[in-house]
């Protein structure tokens, strides 16, 4: 069980430019409407210490992705740990490079928690990112310490038709084209398409027998989203699909070990003697249902549902170097996780002084890791399988005094069982299996 209580500045928040959909302030100063508190809420009088960003003031910032963030938001870090990203705010989250450990600080797109496995989706068509610092437990699902991270892509909307399209060519033959189309197709019904293509060489040059691509970029994303509205019911529908293939991680022997004979070339060129490859696909899809009774409550419900998979196939010692002198070393490795989840919220009406949320949540989770090392006898082979279940139950309420103080409560219980089977094989000639 979590309990916090909390004083607020009105002022805490670091409110940025305008949102193409915010409204403006009294003062005159444009405001960015926020949903950290799981309803809509002007950044400037949000009780929490948040950053927040409109999709325009991303491209701007030239954030493109997950790990840009960190080079626009205050005390936010984000680092690859292999198969994982490490995510930390204020020096608080946890450092793995386990997908079978959650980070301390939560990610989320359109409302659905992400897995720690490392997503690489590029940010295209985005309404808003927030980022907010310390626990948020007793705001949303998933539990997390260290604060969390909200993505939330453009709804579709019955307001007109409207859209955008964007195309650009670089160096390395570089080219990428991205747009999307909102169409409403009647009072109450919309559908709104988005995608994204990018294409680019390799800054590599391998001149090894298998001539890879280590290093290249082929980027395919699509989101097709639905908006249905009746009253004081509304239903949005996001389905997302993503892939991205990079030929496999680039890299040459480091100066003074074994391999260090066979480095060829300069920095940008590689010599493998075995093929590569890295793959990553991810399959995403939200319902959020809301239903508005006349007190002004609301009922909320989320479900989603996500499968990951991550693929790739390295030169583990980055030569071409024969087994006698330890060479002939290759990993392939695949990561997947399919995860379901359900949250339910009541959420009260932001007109008095007084304002509360309560939620449950469940989520389910089975991680699938491969592991073969196609090295020289004796090589391994690691296969471990995990599952995993979270249940909570969490609230929070703020009461404000005056505009610039507000008391907060907020009360969280968690309830997680984890199983898993998986073995080490040693001993064996990989080359030669089927």
């Amino acid at each position: 069980m979590f309990a916090g209580l909390s004083t607020a500045h009105a002022g805490s928040a670091y409110a940025q430019e305008a949102a193409e959909n915010s409204q403006r302030s009294s003062a005159g100063l444009d405001s960015i409407v926020v949903t950290a508190q799981r309803r809509e809420e002007n950044l400037q009088d949000v009780p929490i210490a948040a950053t927040a960003y409109s999709g325009d003031q991303l491209d701007s910032k030239a954030v493109d992705a997950i790990a840009d963030l960190e080079l626009a938001t205050p005390s936010l870090s984000i680092t690859n740990a292999g198969e994982t990203q490490s995510v930390n705010i204020r020096g608080i989250g946890i450092a793995s490079n386990s997908p079978n450990i959650s980070n301390g600080v939560a990610t989320y797109i359109d409302g659905i928690f992400q897995p720690p496995i490392v997503t690489s989706i590029p940010f295209y068509d985005i309404a808003t990112i927030e980022v907010l610092r310390g626990p948020q437990g007793t705001l949303v699902g998933n539990n997390s310490t260290g604060g969390a991270i909200f993505v939330n892509s453009k709804d579709p909307t019955v307001e007109g038709v409207e859209g955008y399209a964007i195309a650009g060519y670089a160096n390395y033959d570089q080219y990428e084209v991205e747009g999307a189309l909102n169409l409403p197709l009647s009072d109450s019904l919309a559908l709104r398409v988005s995608g994204l293509y990018r294409d680019r060489d390799s800054f590599y040059t391998d001149v090894g027998p298998f001539q890879n691509d280590a290093g290249k970029l082929v980027d395919e994303g699509v989101r097709i989203g639905g908006l249905w509205q009746s009253g004081a019911f509304q239903a949005v529908l996001k389905v997302q699909w993503h892939e991205q293939d990079t030929g496999g991680y680039a890299y040459r022997p480091v100066p003074g070990t074994v391999f260090a004979p066979f480095r060829v070339g300069d920095i940008r060129t590689l010599s493998y003697d075995n093929d590569t490859s890295k793959v990553e696909r991810q399959f995403l899809s939200s319902l959020e249902l809301r239903y508005e009774f006349a007190n002004g409550v609301t009922l909320r419900s989320l479900s989603g549902y996500q499968h990951k998979r991550n693929n790739y196939l390295s030169d583990t010692d980055a030569s071409t170097a024969p087994p006698s002198a330890g060479g002939g070393q290759a990993t392939d490795y695949f990561a997947g996780e399919k995860q379901y989840s359900q949250e339910i919220n009541l959420i009260s009406p932001t007109t008095g002084d007084f304002n509360w949320i309560l939620g449950g949540y469940y989520q389910h989770n089975d991680i699938v890791v491969d592991i073969n090392d196609f090295s020289p006898p004796p090589g391994v082979i690691i296969d471990p399988r995990n599952s995993k279940d979270v249940f909570g139950v969490f609230g929070q309420g703020n009461y404000r005094f005056t505009p610039a103080l507000e008391f907060q409560l907020g009360l969280r219980y968690s309830h997680f069982d984890a199983s898993g089977t998986g073995a080490v094989t040693l001993g064996r000639d990989f080359p030669g299996f089927p």
